[in-house]
């Protein structure tokens, strides 16, 4: 979703309907989750998923102000509903967890390539921030592999949006 905001990316602020498109990563997640905690009957599970979907719209309003501010609190609201997330699908799916693991340390490698990528442009207060939500990042991919299914697609959606996020902010002119 995040690839509709580049045309506007010289603008101080992204048009009305972007900005509501873009929570649709975290809608699709939070569905899935909702999902999987209804097969197993755990209202708590639906409620961490609603966590999860309002701190991700909050971050992808915070991010659509387009200042450093907005990018930092965005930052941080997203890495707060995408750990809610991942608890909650590390939770739910039980499997073979040597497998997880090497899926693990391969996206990890991924996540660092993105950013050696990005560090020369990251602006030097921002790099550690950066590095700690890619972590996170990259940990909501690992465990969406390790579910599959929807929840398969709402991470890789937001793998895709927020490195094309990153990569603009960062790398663009």
């Amino acid at each position: 979703m995040a690839l509709l905001y580049l045309p506007f990316k010289d603008r101080d602020f992204a048009p009305g309907w972007l900005v509501v498109l873009k929570p649709l990563p975290a809608l699709i997640l939070g569905i899935s989750l909702g999902v999987l905690a209804w097969q197993q009957q755990s209202a708590f599970w639906i409620y961490v998923g609603v966590g999860a979907f309002l701190l991700n719209a909050c971050a992808d309003w915070l991010i659509s102000q387009k200042t450093d501010r907005g990018f930092m609190g965005g930052l941080m609201f997203a890495a707060l509903g995408q750990i809610c997330f991942v608890i909650a699908l590390f939770c739910l799916r039980s499997g073979d967890y040597f497998v997880f693991a090497v899926t693990y340390l391969g996206v990890i490698l991924l996540g660092f390539l993105y950013l050696g990528l990005v560090w020369e442009r990251t602006p030097k207060d921002m790099r550690w921030p950066v590095v700690a939500y890619v972590f996170v990042m990259v940990t909501l991919v690992a465990v969406s592999l390790r579910v599959g299914g929807w929840a398969l697609v709402g991470g890789g959606y937001f793998l895709l949006s927020d490195a094309a996020l990153g990569w603009e902010r960062f790398q663009s002119p």
